[in-house]
């Protein structure tokens, strides 16, 4: 039995928001000490952006989600969150503020792409069709063009 195709874009979806957010966290954990800061936050964003793109509205709030978790693990008090510095929660908030944006707007930007093709695919259907019936009149008849 094999998976629909719509299945397997979905789960492609979520395995990139996974992939994506792995990475970074993998990344961020390399350069940590070059960049003396705590979460690099853009390859966060990046990885958000990615799989929104990539994936859509919910894989790239998964990715949101666990870009969250992970930048708290790379606060100074990973174990307990509620003990962060204000500052850090500051930067937190405005993390997934701006992910949950990105997200958004890359979902309707999806949504509004795949409108358009279907109206140009439909378009395209009905311009084939009207071809179809000019095709069938008479070679001396033409069409009244003065619409």
């Amino acid at each position: 039995m094999s998976l629909e195709r719509s299945t397997w874009t979905l789960i492609r979806g979520y395995a990139a928001a996974v992939l994506s957010v792995g990475v970074a966290v993998i990344v961020s954990t390399l350069m940590e000490d070059r960049w003396q800061a705590s979460a690099p936050v853009a390859l966060f964003i990046i990885a958000v952006v990615g799989s929104a793109w990539f994936g859509g509205l919910k894989p790239g709030l998964v990715a949101t989600a666990l870009s969250a978790i992970a930048f708290l693990s790379f606060s100074p008090h990973p174990a307990a969150p509620v003990a962060q510095p204000p500052i850090q929660m500051v930067r937190l908030l405005s993390f997934v503020v701006t992910a949950c944006y990105i997200v958004w707007v890359s979902a309707n930007e999806r949504s509004t792409v795949k409108t358009l093709r279907q109206m140009h695919d439909e378009l395209q259907r009905k311009n084939e069709a009207l071809r179809a019936v000019l095709a069938t009149l008479p070679v001396g008849v033409q069409p009244d063009q003065s619409w």
